[in-house]
């Protein structure tokens, strides 16, 4: 397991096979996520991961700034084949990515477990504890 922190946000990887497992913890906004979220799930595909699961059980909030964050996580995933997936989406994140139709685009899990078994796709090398 591997951790990165910046001014408001800590990060905890798991690897579990071919599934990386971030763990934020913390605001996920200006200021405390940028541009650490990105490194992670960039380090994760780097080292061979081909599904990628942001559990954000830990998140105390999460502003546009995070949002953002998370579509440029969704799609660095996306163009590199890899799947991705949000687990454990506290109220006041689920609350966000409803109001921006996000919810809609990106993968969500209401448990760890839920997102390991939905990924990855075929395309992105079959199952994911290979």
């Amino acid at each position: 397991m591997t951790e990165g922190k910046h001014a408001t946000m800590k990060i905890r990887t798991e690897v579990r096979g071919h599934v990386a497992i971030l763990y934020p913890a913390g605001r996920l906004a200006a200021g405390g996520s940028e541009p650490l979220l990105r490194e992670q799930v960039a380090g994760a595909v780097d080292d061979g991961a081909r599904h990628v699961i942001l559990d954000l059980a830990e998140v105390s909030g999460i502003d546009s700034t995070g949002i953002g964050e998370l579509v440029s996580a969704y799609t660095a995933a996306m163009n590199r084949r890899v799947s991705f997936g949000l687990a454990h989406l506290p109220p006041k994140v689920a609350a966000a990515l409803g109001a921006t139709q996000l919810g809609n685009i990106l993968p969500t899990y209401p448990t760890l477990e839920e997102a390991i078994a939905g990924g990855p796709s075929p395309a992105a090398g079959g199952s994911p504890l290979a």
